[in-house]
């Protein structure tokens, strides 16, 4: 779940780190639409799951956003 107040943050930057890009926005989809606590197991989850050190980075991103 993302925070209402975090989306354009977390928008803006992804969109300027990264462009545009399927396999991100699918994640940040997911994310936002899970609850609190299976959010952050799903994202854990891709982390491990994924080898594509970009989508790893940006998962990270959307995590370091959330936390400030």
């Amino acid at each position: 779940m993302i925070p209402k107040n975090k989306i354009p943050k977390i928008a803006d930057r992804l969109t300027e780190e990264f462009g545009p890009a399927e396999d991100i926005g699918r994640f940040v989809f997911q994310f936002a639409a899970l609850p609190s606590g299976h959010d952050l197991e799903y994202a854990l989850d891709q982390l491990k799951q994924s080898n594509n050190s970009v989508y790893k980075k940006a998962i990270n991103v959307v995590l370091e956003e959330i936390a400030k």
